[in-house]
């Protein structure tokens, strides 16, 4: 990870900059799975600072694929040159006006909706934004953004998976 430059105080949705602010760890994606008993798409992600713990998300379908496009085992060059996709465009609009996406943040978790924040960097100044978390992983992936779960959410919804391939 490259180091950032200093920049200004983050402005934007105040819950957004309180959940950018957690301890938090980084994590990747491991990709997207079905689980079996509810048929629901789910993206697994691994937690890098602790080998054996990975986060399972339950994500809806369109979420899913733009993930499962993007996901390392495909490499990022599998996304569809000029897609026309919801997450295509929003990297077109942030490229053209110089915006980075400087760290997502999948801070909590309430009746099985995980919650996300992004900060985006311009010219020094950050902005803070809520996000739906399928919408902020796709992000994460598509600019290389560092993707990271606050502490206490991967301790209280982790899985722990000792010396195994985790099965989704």
């Amino acid at each position: 990870m490259q180091p950032q430059e200093p920049t200004a105080a983050p402005t934007g949705d105040p819950q957004a900059t309180a959940a950018l602010g957690l301890p938090w760890s980084e994590v990747e994606v491991v990709g997207v799975r079905v689980e079996p008993s509810s048929n629901q798409p789910i993206v697994l992600l691994h937690d890098r600072g602790r080998a054996e713990r990975y986060l399972p998300i339950s994500i809806n379908p369109a979420g899913a694929t733009e993930i499962a496009l993007l996901a390392p085992e495909h490499e990022p060059a599998a996304a569809p040159p000029g897609s026309q996709g919801t997450h295509a465009l929003m990297q077109r609009v942030l490229d053209t006006y110089a915006i980075s996406i400087e760290r997502v943040v999948i801070h909590g978790v309430s009746d099985r909706v995980y919650g996300a924040a992004i900060r985006f960097t311009s010219r020094g100044n950050s902005r803070d934004v809520t996000a739906m978390c399928a919408d902020a992983i796709a992000l994460a992936l598509r600019f290389g953004a560092p993707l990271t779960v606050g502490v206490s959410l991967l301790e209280e919804a982790g899985l722990i998976v000792p010396d195994e391939e985790p099965t989704a």
